[in-house]
């Protein structure tokens, strides 16, 4: 009984093994075709990744708009909280006039 135990266990083990073989196999020729058709590991074709490309630069010229758009709003943000002198008078209005 024990030996038909241990010859049930080395064939479970080679098709188990032979299983793990041919799906490594397959899995290494799809990313061999992958390659071979000129397509990255995420399924993007040259064209996309320059598309990509095109876009990430503009997205950093976005960024810097949007950097200075910030800058103006703090600026004005500045004046509008500043402290107005009480009599409507500035400085410049005295001298001027």
């Amino acid at each position: 009984m024990d030996s038909d135990a241990i010859k049930l266990f080395w064939v479970l083990t080679a098709i188990g093994l032979s299983g793990g073989v041919i799906y490594t196999v397959i899995a290494i020729v799809n990313v061999v075709t992958r390659k071979l058709e000129g397509r990255t590991s995420l399924g993007l074709e040259p064209g996309d990744v320059e598309y990509l490309r095109e876009r990430a630069e503009q997205v950093e010229v976005l960024e810097q708009r949007m950097a200075e758009l910030e800058t103006r709003v703090d600026f004005a943000e500045r004046l509008l909280t500043a402290p107005r002198d009480p009599a409507g008078a500035s400085p410049e209005r005295d001298q001027a006039g």
